[in-house]
């Protein structure tokens, strides 16, 4: 009697490699097997590929003047300027004292073994809801262009506030918020690209130049818990729109850029050769004027969002 045709069904994917470059763009990988159950009799084999592979990004090879990784040079031209100490930026080590939020180490290293540093807003108490934590860079020269900045943060835990970022042209008293993320956004490292303008809104083209000199600010405000710290590293200016610059893929993005794999097997009646499948990412571009509050449930690599800066007048600290 013939045995009767086993189809095959793949096994959970492994966990993503290493990636292939320790600075600029390399590969990860990961693999699965058609073992769950395996291809026997004469059975249809596992439809899809075998291995995948995606872009990653640990860090650049070469920092320019105005990039900081917050390592061997310290906090750079970053300052904390909070009003209140209980809640302000602190460059540290490691994963964060309390459970279930923050990272488990900075970005840079992606490693917990090594002394790799980056910026937390602790929300431990004393901090308590609603306080608001800055950090400011020293003052940008005017440019005659928009400028990319790059970041990369953490805002794990249920009881996550807000981060913004503003652009501060201190000589003209005006404000823009370019950039806000609300809620949870789930374990890991996200990177977000901002543009910063040449300019304020409504700005007066009679003004002298040096109006347009600005400093960038973040701001963490703690949300409605303990398990609310959040992080930033790795923080890079490219002089372009985000959307012209070569393309910053972070460590662990979330969509693979290539799947090319066949796979073969032999059974003892018959040897099948799936097709090769070819996955192709998807890009999602937000506003800034949205809020989001929906927070991310993929482990792997983040969102990168592009905005556009709206105005805002006053501020909670003094720059």
């Amino acid at each position: 009697d013939l045995l009767e045709p086993q189809d095959g069904h793949w096994g959970r994917w492994s966990s993503w490699g290493e990636c292939s470059h320790q600075c600029g763009e390399g590969k990860e990988k990961r693999t699965r097997k058609c073992d769950d159950p395996e291809t026997k009799n004469g059975g249809k084999n596992c439809p899809g590929e075998s291995v995948q592979s995606k872009d990653c990004y640990i860090k650049p090879c070469a920092l320019e003047p105005d990039d900081c990784l917050f390592d061997g040079q310290g906090m750079c031209f970053w300052q904390d300027k909070s009003y209140d100490k209980s809640y302000m930026w602190k460059r540290v080590t490691g994963g964060t004292p309390t459970p279930s939020t923050g990272p488990d180490s900075d970005h840079t290293t992606q490693n917990t073994t090594k002394n790799g540093h980056y910026m937390l807003a602790e929300s431990s108490s004393p901090a308590r809801l609603g306080m608001k934590a800055s950090l400011v860079s020293k003052v940008f020269k005017s440019t005659t262009s928009v400028k990319c900045l790059t970041f990369f943060y953490s805002m794990h835990g249920m009881g996550i506030g807000v981060l913004r970022v503003f652009v501060k042209f201190p000589y003209s008293g005006k404000e823009n918020k370019v950039w806000e993320m609300i809620g949870p956004q789930g374990p890991g490292w996200k990177v977000a690209e901002v543009d910063i303008p040449e300019k304020p809104d409504n700005y007066n083209e009679r003004n002298s130049y040096i109006f347009l000199d600005y400093k960038i600010r973040f701001e963490a405000e703690r949300g409605h818990s303990f398990q609310g710290d959040i992080a930033l590293d790795d923080i890079f200016i490219v002089n372009s729109l985000c959307s012209k610059k070569k393309t910053l893929v972070p460590i662990l993005s979330t969509t693979p850029t290539t799947t090319t794999t066949t796979t073969t097997t032999t059974t003892t009646t018959a040897t099948t050769t799936p097709t090769t499948a070819t996955t192709t990412p998807t890009t999602t571009t937000t506003t800034p004027t949205t809020t989001t509050t929906t927070p991310t449930t993929t482990t792997t690599t983040p969102t990168t969002t592009t905005s556009t800066p709206t105005t805002t007048t006053g501020m909670s600290d003094t720059l």
